[in-house]
């Protein structure tokens, strides 16, 4: 999840460094592919305009819903790993 002050950043700003690394599935399958989840339509047409210039129109735009976390061994995942990391 990715919580964000649109007082400071903006939500095509965002979406830009979300969507650059977010894959649409393959490898892990379904449970671990990229998604995006609007709050809002302006979020939707932001999220699917971005998604569509940067070739990632695999990655599912979904309206939000109750968000619930991962089991605990998921959390931090990259963050608990000697190999790999997200780079932001």
């Amino acid at each position: 999840m990715v919580e964000f002050d649109p007082t400071q950043v903006s939500y095509e700003t965002v979406m830009r460094r979300v969507l650059k690394q977010a894959h649409g599935g393959g490898w892990g399958g379904k449970q671990y592919q990229s998604a995006v989840w609007y709050q809002s339509d302006e979020q939707a047409a932001i999220a699917r305009k971005v998604a569509k210039e940067l070739g990632k129109t695999s990655v599912p735009v979904l309206p939000g819903k109750k968000w619930t976390d991962a089991e605990k061994y998921h959390q931090h995942y990259y963050g608990t790993r000697k190999r790999g990391t997200a780079h932001w």
